[in-house]
């Protein structure tokens, strides 16, 4: 499962959509300066082989990540204005938070299924150039 209870969300769903490297740098700095807590784990993943067309399972390591507490926290630092040298990087943060959120269950149905959602990974990767 992709999203627990209590409102996590793991690295790997988020970088199906979005560049690895600004989600892995989001992360790092939320953890790190934010106090958000992330915690990394082992998850298995249905991961598409392109040359074979076909889904194989393998074991992925991810970050976990609260998504609410990532969401306010960011939210706070644009409205007191603190931070200004990343300004643009916390507001492009906040934006891929907010979209995830958003469509938590489509990233999940593809994470689950990537054979068979590929014309929705292409609809949410649409969705993210309109953000």
């Amino acid at each position: 499962m992709a999203i627990s209870k209590n409102n996590k969300i793991y690295s790997n769903l988020i970088s199906k959509v979005f560049d690895e490297e600004v989600v892995r740098g989001m992360i790092i700095s939320l953890s790190r300066k934010g106090g958000i807590e992330s915690k990394r784990e082992m998850v298995s993943i249905n991961k598409l082989d392109k040359k074979t067309n076909i889904i194989n399972k393998k074991f992925d390591s991810c970050v976990m990540l609260n998504i609410d507490e990532s969401i306010d926290y960011l939210q706070k630092q644009l409205d007191s204005k603190k931070g200004m040298s990343f300004y643009e990087a916390r507001t492009r943060w906040l934006k891929i938070l907010k979209f995830t959120k958003k469509n938590i269950e489509k990233l999940q149905s593809v994470h689950e299924e990537p054979n068979e959602k590929k014309d929705l990974l292409e609809e949410l990767i649409r969705e993210k150039e309109k953000i």
